[in-house]
């Protein structure tokens, strides 16, 4: 390593802006491999991220499709679907490893009809 290059950047601010997607962008572009974000400190996470990897500041997946309510305003139409209608576990799994190894992502969201009705969902998100 250079006696000159940094090791890592600490940026304390809200990861969401675009000045912070400015500096990470340009870490990548000058090899800095690691931008520490201190979002809203101490309030918050840090959030680690490896500049070889994609930048992502949200994501989400949809694990079931069905619902055991009936919202009127409802729109993923919800209550229309089986309970069969689910993100298998091994497929989550191998899809979020795949994801992990190639992007750092700042919020992911998992959404539904109702996730809490899968019987496997503490196992899918405690990995």
């Amino acid at each position: 390593m250079d006696a000159h290059q940094l090791e890592g950047l600490l940026l304390n601010m809200n990861a969401y802006t675009d000045a912070a997607k400015k500096i990470i962008k340009a870490c990548k572009l000058y090899g800095i491999p690691r931008v520490c974000v201190l979002r809203n400190y101490p309030f918050s996470p840090v959030y680690v991220l490896d500049t070889h990897k994609g930048f992502l500041t949200y994501a989400e997946t949809n694990l079931i499709d069905s619902c055991n309510l009936n919202c009127s305003g409802c729109t993923h139409y919800a209550n229309l679907f089986n309970d069969e209608d689910f993100y298998k576990q091994d497929d989550f799994e191998r899809d979020m490893q795949r994801l992990a190894a190639s992007v750092d992502i700042l919020r992911f969201r998992l959404l539904g009809g109702e996730p809490f009705k899968l019987p496997n969902l503490i196992d899918n998100v405690a990995k």
